[in-house]
Protein backbone atom coordinates (compact mmCIF):
# COMPACT_ATOMS: atom_id res chain seq x y z
CA UNK A 1 0.00 0.00 0.00
CA UNK A 2 1.21 3.66 -0.54
CA UNK A 3 2.12 5.57 2.12
CA UNK A 4 2.45 9.47 2.45
CA UNK A 5 5.17 11.28 4.15
CA UNK A 6 4.14 13.99 6.57
CA UNK A 7 5.41 16.34 3.91
CA UNK A 8 3.54 15.02 1.52
CA UNK A 9 0.43 15.32 2.79
CA UNK A 10 1.38 18.64 4.36
CA UNK A 11 2.10 19.90 0.95
CA UNK A 12 -1.46 18.33 -0.37
CA UNK A 13 -3.27 19.86 1.99
CA UNK A 14 -1.57 23.46 0.75
CA UNK A 15 -2.77 22.64 -2.72
CA UNK A 16 -6.21 21.65 -1.68
CA UNK A 17 -6.28 25.40 0.32
CA UNK A 18 -4.73 26.91 -2.81
CA UNK A 19 -7.04 25.27 -5.22
CA UNK A 20 -9.61 26.40 -3.62
CA UNK A 21 -8.43 29.87 -3.53
CA UNK A 22 -7.84 29.95 -7.28
CA UNK A 23 -11.19 28.48 -8.25
CA UNK A 24 -13.47 30.96 -6.00
CA UNK A 25 -12.29 34.29 -6.12
CA UNK A 26 -12.59 36.57 -2.86
CA UNK A 27 -15.66 37.87 -4.65
CA UNK A 28 -17.48 34.98 -5.40
CA UNK A 29 -21.19 35.35 -4.65
CA UNK A 30 -23.17 33.82 -1.50
CA UNK A 31 -19.33 33.67 0.45
CA UNK A 32 -18.23 30.44 -0.90
CA UNK A 33 -14.86 31.07 -1.10
CA UNK A 34 -15.13 31.64 2.59
CA UNK A 35 -17.52 29.29 3.49
CA UNK A 36 -15.32 26.38 2.32
CA UNK A 37 -11.87 27.95 3.50
CA UNK A 38 -13.73 27.72 7.09
CA UNK A 39 -15.28 24.27 6.71
CA UNK A 40 -11.86 23.41 5.64
CA UNK A 41 -9.95 24.56 8.17
CA UNK A 42 -12.41 23.55 10.65
CA UNK A 43 -11.71 20.01 9.24
CA UNK A 44 -8.25 20.57 8.49
CA UNK A 45 -7.22 18.01 11.25
CA UNK A 46 -9.14 15.07 10.35
CA UNK A 47 -9.54 15.52 6.47
CA UNK A 48 -5.68 16.03 5.67
CA UNK A 49 -5.15 12.57 7.38
CA UNK A 50 -8.37 11.21 6.14
CA UNK A 51 -8.68 7.83 3.58
CA UNK A 52 -10.27 7.96 0.72
CA UNK A 53 -11.96 4.89 1.42
CA UNK A 54 -11.91 2.43 3.88
CA UNK A 55 -11.39 -0.65 2.15
CA UNK A 56 -7.69 -1.39 2.08
CA UNK A 57 -8.05 -2.56 -1.50
CA UNK A 58 -9.75 0.59 -3.08
CA UNK A 59 -7.39 3.16 -4.56
CA UNK A 60 -5.97 5.86 -2.40
CA UNK A 61 -6.75 3.95 0.94
CA UNK A 62 -4.17 5.43 3.22
CA UNK A 63 -3.19 8.03 5.55
CA UNK A 64 -4.13 10.97 3.42
CA UNK A 65 -5.69 9.37 0.58
CA UNK A 66 -8.65 11.79 0.68
CA UNK A 67 -7.21 14.89 -0.55
CA UNK A 68 -4.37 13.17 -3.07
CA UNK A 69 -7.89 11.75 -4.19
CA UNK A 70 -9.19 14.97 -4.77
CA UNK A 71 -6.25 16.43 -6.04
CA UNK A 72 -6.44 13.79 -8.79
CA UNK A 73 -10.42 14.41 -9.42
CA UNK A 74 -10.10 17.39 -10.09
CA UNK A 75 -6.67 17.92 -12.10
CA UNK A 76 -8.36 15.07 -14.37
CA UNK A 77 -11.37 17.17 -14.94
CA UNK A 78 -9.29 20.44 -16.00
CA UNK A 79 -7.47 17.93 -18.14
CA UNK A 80 -11.20 16.73 -19.69
CA UNK A 81 -12.13 20.12 -20.08
CA UNK A 82 -9.24 21.72 -21.91
CA UNK A 83 -9.61 18.50 -23.96
CA UNK A 84 -13.32 19.17 -25.35
CA UNK A 85 -12.70 22.80 -25.64
CA UNK A 86 -9.36 22.10 -27.64
CA UNK A 87 -11.82 20.19 -30.11
CA UNK A 88 -13.93 23.79 -30.23
CA UNK A 89 -16.49 22.23 -27.66
CA UNK A 90 -18.39 25.43 -25.92
CA UNK A 91 -18.71 24.10 -21.67
CA UNK A 92 -20.91 25.83 -20.00
CA UNK A 93 -18.55 26.11 -16.59
CA UNK A 94 -18.25 28.56 -13.68
CA UNK A 95 -15.42 30.04 -14.94
CA UNK A 96 -16.99 30.48 -18.36
CA UNK A 97 -20.33 32.23 -16.60
CA UNK A 98 -17.72 34.52 -14.94
CA UNK A 99 -15.82 35.17 -18.15
CA UNK A 100 -19.43 36.34 -20.05
CA UNK A 101 -20.11 38.55 -16.60
CA UNK A 102 -16.62 40.52 -17.34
Amino acid sequence: MKKLTAEQIQENWNKLIQLIKDTFPEDYPNDRREKLLKMYHYFEDRMSVAPASGKAAYHNAMVGGYVEHVLHVTDCALQIKKLWESDGCLLYTSDAADEEDS
